[in-house]
């Protein structure tokens, strides 16, 4: 029966080691730590202990992290005391005498600090826990370590990204045209850039064939949609000067033809845009071609909107797209608006995820068409705005009035 009984008590000892070692492994702050230990200690006879740790910033002091005295844990005070006196005030209460074994809580060549039990708890078992109990610290202080370092390069990384946020949203705001005068037309534009911002872009040209008017979106966000955009202002700049009697289509079809090698061969990138060019050659008559957000047109005789949709592609997919983007026609009586956007205004989705929709830009313009185009274009903003919980995406918008006395 002794032996039949010492054998159980060592199974019941080793099922108790690893419970204990379990919770020890993941105990990865102090209140993890006393609990695990608060709960684990009476079933391995354990009945008075102290875990003491070195304190990080106080030479030769220790902090109690865990104290239990009779099979009762203890509420001792948090604040450092001196290693010399080996455990805080009031930690035995009032007995004159108490026999004690303490341990050295090390990891390797690593001093973490203090253990103490009483000695009627078995030898194996204090040097089993003193040792998890070390393996605990040493694998909080690590993982302290690692969330120090991660947390150091998630702040480098979001200050990376804050630095090229304002680099492309400096790129995009400084490009876009100051002063838009056009004989014939009343016009309104605006970018207004989202927190991680995106690719837009507008312009508007004057040559001596007409003007011509480009709007698009770069997929993406950050600095390497600005510089896509970068890429679509200033090649559409010296196509358009250059080429001032060209057709929208062959100037889409060349722009496409530069961004595909940059983007998909120099860049190694995907991204790719969409992008409408429109010439406007006067009486009204506008030519264009490209794949882009619908347009928005309100006729004034008729006092209603409607919606004429971009029959072309996106650009900087594939080499050649000019079987897929033909040149269409678009006639503005007097007094008669286009609206073009971006699908930061229209795609902005509210609180169960609803888009504002292009049909909610034509109720903001048909209500308001007989005020002055600025004005209408902070209503359309404003309304997307006040539709978004959260801005995901830059908006931009033109309001043009065909105002041939003008």
């Amino acid at each position: 029966r002794l032996e039949g009984r010492t054998a159980l008590n060592l199974m019941t000892r080793a099922t108790g080691l690893r419970t204990a070692s379990q919770k020890l492994s993941v105990a990865l702050d102090s209140f993890t730590l006393a609990a695990a230990l608060e709960q684990s200690l009476p079933g391995l006879g354990v009945k008075t202990s102290l875990v003491a740790l070195c304190a990080p910033n106080a030479a030769e002091c220790f902090l109690p992290a865990f104290a239990a005295q009779d099979g009762k844990i203890l509420k001792v005070a948090s604040d450092a005391y001196p290693t010399r006196e080996l455990f805080p005030p009031n930690f035995l209460g009032d007995s004159e005498r108490w026999a004690l074994v303490a341990f050295a809580l090390t990891f390797e060549k690593s001093v973490l600090g203090m253990m103490l039990f009483d000695t009627g708890a078995d030898a194996f078992v204090c040097e089993a826990l003193r040792s998890q109990v070390a393996g605990s610290l040493m694998l909080r202080s690590l993982h302290g370590r690692i969330l120090e370092e991660t947390t150091a390069r998630e702040r480098l990384a979001r200050e990376q990204l804050q630095g090229e946020m304002n680099i492309a949203r400096r790129i995009q705001t400084a490009l876009a045209p100051r002063q838009i005068d056009v004989p014939g037309f009343e016009i309104a534009a605006g970018m207004f850039p989202a927190d991680e911002v995106g690719g837009d872009y507008y312009d508007v040209i004057q040559t001596d064939g007409g003007c011509f008017f480009g709007i698009g979106d770069v997929t993406g966000h950050g600095l390497l949609s600005g510089l896509v955009m970068l890429m679509i202002q200033s090649c559409v700049s010296a196509l358009v000067r250059s080429r001032p009697l060209a057709a929208p289509s062959e100037l889409v079809c060349e722009l496409n033809s530069v961004l595909v090698p940059n983007i998909r061969e120099r860049l190694g990138q995907d991204e790719y845009a969409t992008f409408m060019l429109l010439k406007h050659t006067g009486c009204g008559k506008f030519s264009f071609a490209g794949g882009h957000e619908d347009l928005i047109v309100y006729r004034a005789a008729e006092r209603r909107c409607e919606i004429v949709q971009s029959n072309g592609v996106w650009v900087g997919i594939r080499n050649d797209i000019s079987d897929a983007t033909p040149d269409q026609d678009l006639q503005l009586g007097p007094e008669d608006l286009l609206i073009l956007h971006t699908d930061g205004i229209s795609e902005a989705q509210n609180g169960r995820f609803e888009q504002f929709s292009i049909a909610r830009i034509a109720e903001v313009v048909q209500k308001h068409a007989a005020r002055p185009c600025s004005e209408i274009l902070d209503l359309i903003i404003g309304a997307a705005r006040e539709w978004a919980t959260v801005q995901r995406d830059d908006m931009t918008c033109l309001v043009l009035r065909y105002s041939p006395a003008r």
